[in-house]
């Protein structure tokens, strides 16, 4: 191939080198731009208030509105100063404050994966900050629950910025993770695991799928009937190579990452991940080569970031045209579910893998009935 090339073939590296750095960059763009923007967090308080001789005094909800307005917590306490609400963890750039009822609203909610965390003020909130202004007691307390199942890295960083914030008002805080999940490995382990899963999963799978329609399916001018035999050769080879992946990916967090992983769950599902994502990439390729190729690549480097980083963390072109779409949203999605939840494992995300495999169906089934050409026809 090198030899039709000619004088071009020196140029070969230079261009597959730019086009590695085009991939890169794509996919490392996302993470080096990643800020927190309206993280949907939610406030309870339960302050009952105190009744002073002048009028009745509720902490907690004036607390609870300054969150709501976004005026953050700066005047809070004795503090006077004004900061900018773009550099606080508690203004509208950066979190956007939902106000529940109950401290048990919040845990269903929580429970159900619906937010990120949140604050409970306590009964007795107002009392407490009473007796610190009046050097009766020490600073008032109250709860912060951070939810590891939404986002785990996310997690990691809600929960020191809000309790570094709130410190800063005169308010201490005990953080308490929930849906919290004891995976082993070092302290890296929870926010890079599902990132190191679903990353070699994908690029095998892409490679693996590639190689799949490279060897297997006929292209100069094959009559239906071959195509069909190729096309059956191609599902058995799929669905052991699929399972191959699947073991080897699951395998690297656990034999060289040391992560305690429920592999009864979570080997079914991305297997069947694995399997939808090369359906859908074989037989594009079937149908042509670089079609197939174009949407596993450009796939690849669009999505490498949403497995790991929180859709609020993203760019806005990510959250609004990669993210709803990208397998590795989905990937991330189902491996934290059933790891953190105990999901099952044909629970999580079943529809959009479905919706993957009917596209390897339609494809599939064109590359057969459409009419090849063959070698040199047309010239």
């Amino acid at each position: 191939m090198l030899e039709k090339l000619g004088k071009r073939a020196v140029a070969a590296p230079f261009m597959l080198s730019l086009l590695i750095c085009c991939i890169l960059g794509l996919a490392m763009t996302p993470i080096l731009r990643a800020q927190m923007n309206d993280i949907p967090f939610v406030v309870v308080t339960l302050d009952k208030g105190s009744e002073l001789p002048i009028s009745d005094v509720n902490v907690g909800d004036e607390l609870v509105d300054r969150l709501l307005s976004g005026e953050g917590l700066d005047a809070i306490g004795d503090s006077s100063e004004e900061e900018d609400d773009s550099s606080s963890p508690f203004g509208n750039a950066t979190i956007k404050w939902i106000q529940m009822e109950s401290e048990q609203e919040l845990r269903d909610a929580l429970a159900a994966n619906e937010y990120y965390g949140g604050i409970v003020i306590p009964e007795d909130f107002t009392a407490q900050q009473m007796r610190s202004v009046t050097g009766l007691g020490g600073a008032p307390t109250l709860k912060v629950l951070v939810n590891d199942a939404k986002n785990p890295m996310l997690a990691q960083q809600m929960g020191p910025n809000l309790k570094s914030g709130l410190l800063q008002a005169g308010i201490f805080v005990d953080v308490e993770e929930v849906n919290a999940a004891d995976i082993d490995g070092g302290t890296m382990a929870p926010m890079m695991a599902v990132q190191l899963l679903v990353m070699p999963l994908f690029i095998m799978t892409l490679i693996g799928s590639i190689l799949l329609s490279v060897v297997l399916w006929p292209r100069d001018g094959a009559p239906r009937r071959v195509r069909a035999i190729s096309f059956v050769k191609q599902l058995v080879v799929g669905a052991i190579l699929s399972a191959f992946i699947a073991f080897v990916g699951t395998g690297i967090d656990v034999w060289f990452g040391g992560l305690d992983l429920p592999m009864d769950r979570l080997f079914p599902f991305v297997w069947l991940a694995v399997g939808a994502i090369m359906a859908a990439i074989v037989f594009l390729c079937d149908l042509a080569l670089p079609l197939g190729a174009l949407v596993g690549i450009t796939t690849f480097a669009l999505g490498m970031s949403c497995a790991m980083l929180a859709p609020e963390m993203l760019p806005p072109f990510w959250q609004e045209w990669v993210y709803p779409w990208v397998p590795q949203h989905f990937l991330g999605d189902g491996v934290r579910a059933i790891v953190y939840l105990g999901a099952d494992a044909l629970s999580s995300q079943l529809n959009y893998w479905l919706t993957l495999y009917g596209i390897g169906a339609v494809a599939a089934v064109l590359s057969i009935i459409v009419p090849q050409r063959a070698q040199g026809e047309g010239r």
